[in-house]
């Protein structure tokens, strides 16, 4: 299939917050309608994409709530898809650890004290990453621009 003319693919900026918030929630959700997060911390969606803004604001590079490891492809203006990546360990320090303290930082005492009795069990099926390699997370493409090798563009930018 040829590949979709008019796309620009780009970093994601300060104005892509709000796309990229939605892009996580999607890439988590799936075809379901639950978010492992909220779940965990014991939030609801809105509590959630909250958080997420507040993390994608810090600009903290290296893991999967990093707005500066977003590529967002474009139509016409339009966000239309994006994906994070980032290389594990770039800095020294693991994604997980990025992760586990931006949650932290933003999530209240009482959501930190209900994970907690889920740890060991997220720890147990969460991915181990290994330093050095790149990884991917969090793709999503808006529905009519499904098939069009958007996403094939994106991992080649």
């Amino acid at each position: 299939m040829e590949i979709q003319t008019g796309i620009q693919i780009r970093n994601a900026v300060d104005s892509d917050i709000e796309f990229i918030i939605e892009t996580i929630i999607r890439a988590e959700t799936g075809n379901g309608n639950s978010i492992s997060y909220c779940k965990l911390f014991n939030i609801n969606e809105p509590e959630f994409r909250s958080v997420l803004k507040k993390i994608l604001e810090e600009k903290i590079c290296n893991f999967e709530f990093s707005l500066a490891d977003f590529k967002v492809a474009v139509s016409n203006g339009t966000s239309v898809a994006a994906y994070g990546a980032w290389l594990e360990g770039k800095e020294g320090i693991s994604s997980g650890i990025l992760k586990i303290s931006a949650l932290k930082t933003f999530l209240g005492k009482e959501n930190i004290a209900y994970y907690k009795q889920y740890a060991p069990v997220a720890d147990e099926i969460s991915i181990r990453r290994q330093p050095g390699t790149i990884q991917f997370e969090s793709i999503y493409i808006v529905e009519e621009f499904r098939g069009k090798n958007i996403g094939k563009m994106l991992v080649q930018a």
